[in-house]
């Protein structure tokens, strides 16, 4: 189940969605995705914004052969990318 806490938390920061939330509710939906799992790929784009409800989540990079950890994103704690 979608967090409701985190949901309204997002509609403050962002008033377009709070405006139009009957167009963007069913584009929310929770997703369980297994460790290891590389969700966006060199060179790929994509218009997917992922929230971490349990775990976490590493952003890294490949640097010419070489694996460059760039960030960790943690449960219930905000990222500092922030909305």
């Amino acid at each position: 189940m979608i967090n409701l806490h985190l949901i309204e938390e997002i509609k403050r920061k962002i008033p377009e969605l709070e405006k139009n939330w009957s167009k963007y509710e069913p584009k929310f939906r929770e997703m369980k995705i297994p460790a290891k799992t590389v969700l966006i790929r060199k060179g790929e784009f994509t218009k997917t914004i992922y929230i971490v409800k349990k775990g976490c989540l590493r952003l890294w990079f490949d640097g010419q052969g070489k694996d460059i950890t760039i960030g960790f994103f943690f449960e219930n704690r905000p990222s500092y990318l922030h909305l």
